[in-house]
Formats: C-alpha cells, structure tokens, sequence
C-alpha cells in the first residue's frame, strides 16, 4: 500500500465522521467530502457544477446567521490560528465546525474546516438544564 497514493489519501478523507470543506486563500470551496454533502444535504449534481458560488449559496441558505459564517470563513482564511464555531441551521441542526490552516510544504494553501453535526449533544445538554431549573 502507498500512504501517499491519491486514492489511499482521498479513502481517509471519506472516513471520517466530520464533514470537511476546503476553502482556498479567496474564500472559495475548493472541494469537500461525501460526510459534508451529507450533512448539509448538498445534491450530487450541484457539487459536480463548477460555477463559483453556487455551493455557498446553497449552504448560505440553510443557515440562520449566513453572515457570521461569512465572517468565520474569512478569519480562518486569513489567519494561522485555529478557529471555532456553532452553526445553527433553519431546521434546527446545529454543526461545531474548526478550521485550521491547510499548507501545502511551506506554502498557505488555504484553510481547511471540520464540521460535526452537535444537534442531539445540545438538545440534551439544553433538557438536562431545563430539568435542573424546575428542581
């Protein structure tokens, strides 16, 4: 097996529990895994368009606060710090999402984010004050 094969490589990538979503230096999505379209529900056909801005859109759409992403997706693009978000989505989903600095050797490639689906997390967390608030 060759570690560094593309397919071993892109096996990895499509492993993972988290959606990741590739943004290059310009804050354009570059590419993102089957985990991502999933979570967000993102059609096969839209992710193999090559129209800048049409998965944005759509991603923008679901959201409840499109601008803050805006903003989180433009500070991971500008900085090499790890950055953290809540994602909360018009259906009620709520995703974590992490960004962190993608190099490619020395060179800044762009930013790559990681995001997981925290709904049943909160939902919990949000019972479990209400029911310490009425003892």
């Amino acid at each position: 097996m060759n570690w560094r094969d593309a397919d071993f490589l892109r096996a990895v990538v499509e492993s993972t529990e988290d959606g990741l979503l590739v943004v290059e230096d310009k804050g354009r999505i570059v590419c993102c895994n089957e985990r991502l379209a999933d979570l967000w529900g993102i059609p096969p056909a839209l992710l193999q368009r090559e129209q800048e801005g049409v998965l944005q859109a759509y991603i923008r759409d679901q959201m409840e606060d499109p601008d803050a992403f805006d903003c989180f997706i433009q500070s991971g693009v500008e900085s090499d710090a790890v950055e953290g978000i809540v994602i909360r989505l018009k259906d009620d989903r709520m995703f974590q999402g992490y960004s962190r600095p993608l190099r490619v050797g020395n060179e800044w490639a762009g930013c790559l984010w990681s995001l997981r689906d925290i709904t049943e997390q909160m939902e919990a967390k949000t019972e479990r004050l209400e029911h310490e608030a009425r003892l």
